[in-house]
């Protein structure tokens, strides 16, 4: 099978299958969030803002490097890979059972001390997790990653409800977390090719270590990034409340399911791509341009969506008592739209094997924490929270393409052309929210939702030749193949009738 069809066959299985997985999270989501008040819902998402930072700080990306090398079939650089993977697990699990205490208070929670405690079992299970899901994938073979996934997911919306209703509060966030991570372990082993085992190798865990270190302090600023406003909101030095986070913590988690969808999509699939081209700097500068215009129209529009109907979205979903999120909900959209857009040169690089990159945007990034801690201490509202983590996303998209510029030569036009598009799109939905388009109604927010998002598509394809022939001439494709089967199916004889 030629490049080609496996990548379509393969991204296919992917996007499908990602997005069933974040539909199942969500609806998870959505179903503890109408159970629980706004108060535990803010103490469940302490557990994840927790397990976040653990992760983190760990982060060595070996299931990347196993895509990336040219030996990642090697099973003694697996077996060394899941040395390190199940060290982790053992260091996570004994800081959250030694500092569950002074975790729980600083997030004002002491009375879920022991809660932090048991957290400790995600860690460890994740250890235990095989890495052969994340080697097949180097053959375009998804299906694996895809299963185990859904499984989990799936499993966690089942169990959802019952232990929500049983349990009432923040406990039940907990033990379905603890289930989930389970599953999702149990059906590594279960779909792999071959058997879980361990090994020392010092020159392997000296690459590996090469190859991550600078993911290891990228993974501390990746939590400032990704988790710092909501670390912020939840402390217990703040102004703001456990409720206040768990409004946050709606809008968030809904506004980053796309996001987390299309990232896990683009960096299985793209990756490869791109790897593939790396002694090819023409080849690799137009998949890359390709690739970033359609993650750029894909961006705006999901952001535009957000803009004008987050809102309502969220009310519909979650209830009335998260309504608050309409100060920052805009903002949010902006910032996640950016996000999206600098994930492509965030895959250039590890096409590269570049991991330091990653690590300098994110450095850049983090001056968003210094903004948070200044609306913080002045006790602004959370539309200043949100508009800091904009900003924060401007800076290092911008940093990430100078970076790829003038180290790797990858032409700067290839990021910021999308990225200027997007930003447009975005100002124009926002044009609609603040001339009040939410102020009167279900079908003016629908309709301005509408006319935004076709706004959005129009000014992030047309300017773009590479995108515009993709959909000329695969929509010219599909269009003859669907006339042909017209044609043949009038061309067929009539069904004798009974």
């Amino acid at each position: 099978m030629g490049l080609k069809k496996k990548v379509l066959k393969g991204g296919a299985l992917l996007s499908a299958g990602s997005a069933v997985g974040k539909v199942l999270a969500l609806v998870r989501n959505i179903i503890i969030a109408r159970i629980l008040s706004p108060e535990d819902f803010g103490v469940a998402a302490t557990f994840i803002i927790t397990l976040t930072l653990l992760q983190s700080v760990s982060e060595v990306a070996a299931d990347k490097l196993q895509v990336q090398a040219k030996d990642g079939d090697d099973e003694r650089l697996q077996q060394v890979m899941h040395l390190f993977q199940l060290m982790r697990g053992v260091f996570g699990a004994v800081i959250l059972i030694v500092f569950a205490q002074p975790i729980a208070g600083l997030f004002g929670a002491p009375e879920a001390a022991w809660a932090f405690q048991w957290l400790a079992l995600i860690p460890l299970l994740r250890g235990l997790a095989h890495l052969d899901m994340r080697r097949v994938q180097r053959r375009m073979n998804f299906k694996p990653f895809v299963v185990v996934d859904l499984v989990s997911q799936a499993v966690a919306v089942a169990i959802a409800v019952p232990i929500g209703l049983w349990l009432g509060d923040y406990r039940a966030a907990l033990w379905i977390l603890i289930i989930q991570t389970f599953v999702y372990t149990s059906f590594t082993h279960v779909l792999a090719e071959r058997r879980w085992s361990i090994a020392y190798d010092q020159s392997y865990l000296r690459r590996l270590l090469g190859f991550g270190w600078p993911l290891m302090i990228n993974g501390f600023l990746m939590f400032i990034i990704m988790q710092g406003d909501r670390l912020v909101i939840g402390s217990k030095f703040s102004p703001y409340t456990l409720a206040d986070l768990g409004v946050y913590s709606v809008a968030l988690t809904l506004i980053t399911t796309p996001r987390q969808m299309l990232t896990r999509v683009s960096s299985s699939l793209l990756l490869p791509i791109l790897s593939a081209a790396q002694d090819d700097k023409a080849l690799f500068n137009s998949r890359y341009r390709l690739c970033a215009q359609i993650s750029g129209a894909i961006a705006a529009v999901i952001g535009v969506i957000f803009i004008t109907a987050g809102t309502l979205i969220v009310t519909t979903l979650y209830g009335e008592k998260y309504a608050g999120v309409a100060l920052f909900i805009g903002w949010l959209s902006a910032m996640q739209t950016l996000r999206i857009i600098r994930t492509m040169p965030a895959i250039a690089g590890f096409a590269w094997a570049d991991s330091r990159q990653l690590m300098y945007t994110n450095l850049a990034r983090t001056v968003s924490l210094l903004i948070l801690v200044v609306v913080a201490w002045q006790g602004m509202s959370l539309a200043w929270i949100a508009s800091a983590g904009f900003v924060g996303e401007l800076i290092a998209l911008s940093v990430a393409t100078a970076i790829m510029h003038f180290k790797h030569k990858l032409n700067w036009w290839g990021t910021a052309g999308p990225t200027l598009a997007a930003c447009a799109a975005l100002a124009i939905a926002g044009a609609f929210f603040y001339f009040g388009s939410a102020d009167h109604g279900v079908l003016l927010i629908i309709g301005a939702t509408l006319l935004a998002s076709v706004i959005a598509a129009a000014i992030s394809i047309l300017p773009f030749r590479e995108l515009r022939e993709l959909l000329i001439n695969d929509g010219g494709h599909v269009m003859e193949r669907l006339r042909s089967m017209r044609g043949a199916k009038r061309n067929m004889p009539a069904a004798p009738s009974l």
